[in-house]
């Protein structure tokens, strides 16, 4: 037994410990022992005897403050046990485990709503009800075509000529030689890309390329005779077939046939033109450069074969045009004689341009952004390959393709282009115009991603130019 030790005072007030906590919680409670006395109460002596107070009085506050001597164990048995501790036990035992397996039951619905919302959600790029390409509901983000440009200039820092560079398809890349000299369709007057590059730098150049490409342009490098030669070194010297004799200075520095050009060499060779010469002659002997770079670049088989990343920069497009079939084209042109009889500029020829650029860059960007309306291409019959073929052909009518697909069901009657309000009408005219078939409707959702969503039905499958497979950029699930 544990007996209270004797009070000095027995009618002195006893202090009381701060409250218990809650029954369910179990701690260790300090209350005013003797040294000499046993000790405490423990669960295998969950009933000690009652305290001895030396009288009646004193009784009271005696059994108040013994209260506090003793753990409250919500296990315990027999008198004085906590009446709610069984109570809470089987709420914890048997309610836990029942609301676990609740939740573990609610799973699959939670999951099932939340993939229908992704599903049914216009405001991302990529909408996929399946991820099954043949069937209804699939679709897949169209990549747009990487493109670059390197442009060269001589001793004194003044433009002569661009190269566009475009990774255009699987196996198929484009280089197109563009005169320094060419109007830039954004640019005021006899304004070209040499006075736009002397006015501002990149930043005037850039926009000024891309007013002729009428596509957007991933990156762009100037290059200089060390910059030249910083890029063709690592493979040395190239053989180039030379198509003429370069001379300056009354020397001729570049003979025509096979020479070898050392890289130390390559930026004279590029920039040089021969007097009273136009751009195109040039513009073949920067192709003839290209051809054997390219060639040389693929012969190495090796990373190391041009300095910088291999997944960005122009090291990037010479790897993968070296082991790639590429198309050179000279930018299509018309020689505008200017006031001064010894000065004339270049204007592109518009439709052939877009023929090369539509070859060339199938699935462009609008530049300045938001110059070129953005589209779907859904294949409402299951028998045009996604709608690519068509996407090719609304891309060269001036959209930004951003995804191509399937429609909910192949069996659409009628090709339909759904726009939301009128902003976009026009636009919706022109592609329905190019593809030669189907309606503009008006939709309410103002939510969707692109600005134009395009159907094909059956009516479509009567057209030659969107029929066939064409190859493309495009991710999908």
């Amino acid at each position: 037994m544990w007996a209270a030790h004797e009070l000095a005072d027995p009618a002195a007030p006893i202090p009381r410990p701060p409250p218990f906590p809650s029954p369910s919680v179990v701690r260790l409670v300090t209350a005013p022992t003797s040294t000499d006395g046993p000790p405490p109460a423990t669960a295998d002596d969950p009933a000690p005897a009652p305290v001895v107070v030396p009288d009646a009085d004193a009784s009271t506050d005696v059994a108040a403050a013994s209260e506090g001597v003793f753990l409250e164990l919500p296990e315990a048995d027999g008198p004085g046990a906590p009446t709610t501790a069984p109570q809470r036990s089987r709420l914890w035992r048997w309610g836990f485990p029942v609301v676990l397996v609740a939740l573990f039951a609610a799973i699959p619905a939670l999951v099932y709503a939340g993939y229908n919302v992704v599903l049914d959600s216009h405001d991302g790029r990529l909408i996929l009800a399946t991820t099954d390409p043949a069937k209804p509901g699939w679709e897949g983000a169209v990549e747009p075509t990487p493109t670059a440009a390197i442009a060269t200039v001589n001793e004194t820092g003044e433009l002569t000529s661009v190269n566009v560079l475009a990774l255009t398809a699987d196996g198929v890349g484009t280089v197109i030689l563009v005169p320094g000299d060419t109007r830039a369709p954004n640019q005021v007057g006899a304004q070209t890309l040499v006075t736009a590059y002397e006015a501002g730098g990149v930043d005037a150049l850039k926009p000024a390329i891309e007013s002729i490409m009428g596509a957007g342009l991933d990156e762009i490098q100037v290059a200089d005779a060390a910059t030249w030669e910083e890029l063709v070194g690592p493979v040395g010297s190239l053989t180039v077939a030379n198509p003429d004799n370069v001379v300056f200075g009354g020397q001729t520095t570049f003979p025509k046939g096979s020479i070898d050009i050392p890289p130390s060499q390559i930026g004279a060779y590029l920039r040089t033109r021969n007097w009273s010469e136009n751009d195109t002659n040039r513009l073949l002997r920067q192709e003839a450069f290209w051809r054997a770079w390219l060639a040389k670049v693929g012969a190495a088989n090796s990373a190391n074969a041009v300095p910088g990343e291999t997944d960005s920069g122009i090291g990037r497009f010479v790897r993968t045009l070296a082991t790639d079939q590429v198309d050179f084209q000279v930018l299509p042109v018309k020689v505008e004689p200017l006031p001064d009889a010894y000065a004339s500029v270049y204007v592109p020829l518009t439709d052939e341009v877009t023929a090369i650029m539509t070859r060339a860059i199938p699935f462009p960007v609008g530049a300045p952004e938001g110059s070129r309306p953005t589209i779907r291409v859904l294949d409402g019959t299951g028998q045009l390959d996604h709608g690519v073929a068509a996407a090719q052909v609304l891309a060269a009518a001036g959209a930004q393709v951003d995804a191509i697909g399937n429609a909910a069901n192949f069996k659409i009657p009628t090709t339909q282009l759904i726009i939301s309000g009128t902003d976009h009408e026009a636009e919706a005219e022109k592609l329905r115009a190019a593809l030669g078939v189907g309606e503009v409707v008006q939709s309410a959702d103002s939510t969707d991603s692109v600005d134009i969503t395009v159907i094909l039905g059956a009516d479509a499958l009567g057209v030659t130019q969107i029929q066939g497979t064409s190859t493309s950029s495009v991710s999908g699930g």
